[in-house]
Formats: structure tokens, C-alpha cells, sequence
């Protein structure tokens, strides 16, 4: 009976996410790299075709990839070379937030994320929430519990976008829509459509806050 309330339960979420994904895709104005020779859409040799819903998508090493933003478009967003690697080496990858400072709007935003992390890496994808909420009843997870093993995806909505990283945890920052284009910097470099050299900013940047 559980397992029937759980599997309903994911069905509502991944709808949920779906109305997000096609709601945000609408509010981008994208900026489009036409290759001339075929007519299609390119940046750094990797090819993209545009869904009906303003998705953008490529295939890398077979694997077919979707974002909401085009390369091009987030490639200025501060980052941390380093963080392809750091990814790529874990065994796992944490994804955590707050739902109890979030709007609903967000929490979509959150769970699109999480949802899209799980579809990137497969099985490395975990979730966490920094803070208890009888919505989320997942692990409490914040930037103490990170490790080279483990390393934490903190999604923080503030009206900077940017993507920083202090030790084994990374920060993603970002209004509604920001967020969702930091999050698309980062898989266009654990990727590497968008190479390291391409927007070496360094961006360790540091809080006051404990995460």
C-alpha cells in the first residue's frame, strides 16, 4: 500500500516537473548560433536541435541531453573550472535545499533540478533538504556533510546567478529563472560543450552563512 502511495506520488511529481520545464522554456530569450552549412543549431562543435517547447538538445557520447537554456546564453555565468571534476570523480552527487524558504513556484523549480540531475547521471543523483518539511521527507543534508566522495549541490534563490564552489560544495545561485540557467552552466561543463577555458572565473566565492 505504501509502494502504491509512492509510485502515485512520483507520478504527480514528474507531471509537476513536466508543467514546470514547458512554463520556465517559455520566459528565456535565447540567442541562436546557426551553423550555415546545414542550417541547424551549434556551438563548439556539438550540434542542438530546438524542441516545440524552446528545449534545446544534443547527444554526447550517445547520450541525448536537454536543456532550457542555449550555451551560448548561460556561458557568461560565473564558474568554477574545477567542478567538472570534482562531479565526475564522486560516487555521488547531493542535491539539497530549504523547501520552508521556498514559494511553490520554486519548489517546482527545485524538483525540476533534482529530477533533471537524476535523467543527467544517472544513478549518482541523490537529494537531500537542509531543513526538515513534511513535503521533502528526505535525508537533512547541508555543505557538513560534503566530501570528495560526496559532494553537495546547495540551490539557493537570490537574485545573483552564479555558481560557486568553497571546498566539496557547490552553490548554485539564482533568481526563478537563474537558477534554472546556473544549473544549465553546470551540466554544459561537466559536459564539457562549454570547456573550462571558455569561463575560467574561479569563482570560489564565501558566506557568512553555514550551509
Amino acid at each position: 500500500m505504501a509502494l502504491r502511495r509512492e509510485k502515485k506520488n512520483r507520478t504527480a511529481q514528474i507531471m509537476i516537473w513536466i508543467i514546470a520545464l514547458i512554463m520556465v522554456a517559455s520566459v528565456f530569450e535565447v540567442v541562436l548560433f546557426y551553423n550555415t552549412s546545414s542550417g541547424g543549431l551549434s556551438y563548439n562543435s556539438f550540434s542542438f536541435t530546438q524542441t516545440q517547447q524552446g528545449q534545446y538538445v544534443t547527444v554526447v557520447d550517445g547520450k541525448r541531453l536537454t536543456f532550457v537554456s542555449f550555451p551560448s546564453d548561460v556561458a557568461s555565468v560565473p564558474f568554477d573550472s574545477g567542478i567538472p571534476a570534482l562531479m565526475k570523480g564522486a560516487q555521488i552527487v547531493i542535491t539539497t535545499f530549504d523547501p520552508g524558504n521556498l514559494s511553490s513556484d520554486q519548489l517546482m523549480i527545485m524538483d525540476y533540478i533534482r529530477f533533471d540531475l537524476s535523467q543527467k547521471i544517472g544513478d549518482k543523483a541523490f537529494s537531500g533538504v537542509m531543513a526538515k518539511d513534511d513535503r521533502y521527507p528526505l535525508p537533512l543534508i547541508t555543505c557538513t556533510n560534503a566530501s570528495s566522495y560526496a559532494p553537495i549541490i546547495v540551490l539557493l534563490p537570490v537574485n545573483e546567478t552564479a555558481i560557486a564552489r568553497e571546498g566539496n560544495c557547490i552553490f548554485l545561485f539564482g533568481t526563478q529563472q537563474g537558477v534554472l540557467r546556473a544549473y544549465d552552466r553546470l551540466m554544459y561543463g561537466y559536459y564539457g560543450i562549454i570547456p573550462d577555458y571558455s569561463n575560467d572565473t574561479n569563482a570560489t566565492g564565501t558566506s557568512n552563512t553555514t550551509y
